[in-house]
C-alpha cells in the first residue's frame, strides 16, 4: 500500500475515533432532568445572574427566527421539529431547568 494511502487511512480512523463520543449527546432527554452532582451556591448565582438572562435572549431570538423559519418548515413537513428545536427547547431550558443544573 501507498505511503500516502496509509496516511490518509490511519487519518480516518483517528478522525472517526475523537468523534465517537458526540454520538452520546444526541441522546434526547429534554424531559427527564437527573443532578449528577448537587448544585453548588456559586453555579445557582451564575445561573440566576448569567446563564438565564443570556438564554431568555436566546429564546427571543431564536422565537423570532422561527416566526420567520416556520411557514417554510411546515411546508416542507417538520414544522413540528422547527418548533421543537427552536421555541420549546429553549423555554425548557431558559425556565423548567433546575437551578444551577447546566
Amino acid at each position: 500500500m501507498p505511503k500516502r494511502m496509509c496516511k490518509f487511512i490511519v487519518g480516518l480512523l483517528v478522525a472517526a475515533l475523537c468523534l465517537s463520543p458526540v454520538s452520546a449527546l444526541a441522546v434526547d432527554d429534554t424531559e427527564i432532568y437527573v443532578f449528577k452532582r448537587e448544585p453548588k451556591g456559586d453555579a445557582m448565582a451564575g445561573d440566576i445572574a448569567i446563564i438565564r438572562p443570556i438564554s431568555i435572549g436566546c429564546l427571543i431570538v431564536s422565537t423570532g427566527a422561527w416566526l420567520v423559519a416556520y411557514p417554510f418548515a411546515a411546508l416542507g413537513g417538520n414544522g413540528e421539529a422547527a418548533t421543537q428545536k427552536m421555541v420549546k427547547d429553549p423555554f425548557n431550558y431558559t425556565f423548567r431547568r433546575p437551578l444551577g443544573d447546566f
